[in-house]
Formats: C-alpha cells, structure tokens, sequence
C-alpha cells in the first residue's frame, strides 16, 4: 500500500425529522442520478448515501463523495447545487467534512461552495 495520499473525499450528515425522510431521500436520489449521469470523466470516484434510523423517526443520512481532485470536487458541487441547496428546507446539516492532502485541500479552503457547508478539514498524513 502506497502512504501517498491523493484525491479528496466528502463526508456530509443530514438529520431529517420523521417528516422530512422521504423528501430528503428523493433528493440524495436525484444528487446520485446527476453524478452518475456525468460518468467517469467528471471525476468522481464513488458517490453515495446511507441511512441510520435516530431518535423520534428521525433518520441521519451519511454521504460520501470521493474524487481525484479538488478541481472535480468544485465541479461536482456545482453539478449537484439544485438538489444540495434544497436539503436545508428538509433536513439539517449536522457535519461536513473534506479530507485530503494539504495540496488539495489548500484548493478547496477559500471556495464559498465548500465553506457555504461550515467544513471541517483533515489533512492526511504521509
């Protein structure tokens, strides 16, 4: 196994109430449709969602976003902007995280589409 560290992955957690789960999940399936449909050269690596039933009917929904740059990383978000910024009228985001190299990553910390989603960044360790 290789200690060089490239591509960057997203880890973002929405809480949805009881309400709220199906409406959220139609959107995570149009977010995927939209990633699928731009194929291998956009990019992404993987990009997908799982589920975790909480408290009160209420279900958390862990994506994960992997991609081999920060470039395809700013691209992706914009290619999934419609579905992303109508999760806020549905389900709250509890957790963003970006991790990478600090190459990648130093791409990704003054982009307002990254920072609009109050990132946490790691930087993986050669």
């Amino acid at each position: 196994m290789s200690n060089t560290a490239t591509g960057v992955s997203l880890r973002g957690y929405f809480v949805a109430a009881a309400g709220n789960v199906e409406a959220l999940k139609a959107l995570a399936d149009e977010a995927v449709s939209i990633v699928r449909a731009a194929g291998a050269e956009s990019g992404c690596r993987k990009f997908g969602y799982s589920m975790s039933p909480g408290a009160l009917g209420s279900v958390t929904f862990a994506f994960i976003d992997e991609h081999d740059s920060a470039e395809s990383v700013l691209a992706n978000l914009a290619r999934v902007h419609g579905p992303l910024s109508s999760t806020v009228n549905v389900a709250a985001l509890t957790r963003f995280e970006v991790i990478g190299p600090k190459a990648e990553l130093d791409k990704l910390r003054a982009a307002p589409e990254v920072l609009a989603l109050q990132p946490i960044f790691f930087e993986l360790q050669e």
